[in-house]
């Protein structure tokens, strides 16, 4: 059991590092540059109707959205209420070797956010 522990270890010290890193950027960078750099070309647009017209007070009526109720849904979906209410549960029930030994969670995460 202890060699099956130190190979995961080696494993997982490894991946951490410069491989972690590089699949990262090299993704980021890549999806980048087949998009043409919207994320670039289009940072007035989108910095002008988040916060531009997140507090402008003319909803349109009863039943919709303002721009604040919209930005507030959008974080919290992206935040999520799994991220507060999981892992303490999982810390609970498996102790806190639990949230070290996930490693691919967090890769999938990571991974998830880079491409959201």
């Amino acid at each position: 059991m202890q060699a099956i522990l130190d190979i995961i270890d080696k494993i997982t010290g490894f991946m951490w590092g410069w491989p972690i890193l590089i699949a990262l950027l090299g993704g980021g960078i890549i999806i980048t540059i087949r998009t043409g750099f919207v994320q670039i070309r289009y940072l007035p647009f989108i910095l002008k109707q988040t916060f531009g017209k997140m507090f402008a007070s003319n909803v349109g009526g009863e039943g919709s959205v303002s721009p604040f109720q919209a930005a507030s849904a959008a974080l919290a979906s992206s935040i999520g209420a799994a991220n507060i209410v999981v892992a303490p549960a999982i810390i609970f029930t498996a102790g806190p070797g639990a949230v070290f030994g996930c490693g691919w969670r967090d890769l999938s995460v990571k991974l998830q956010n880079l491409l959201k």
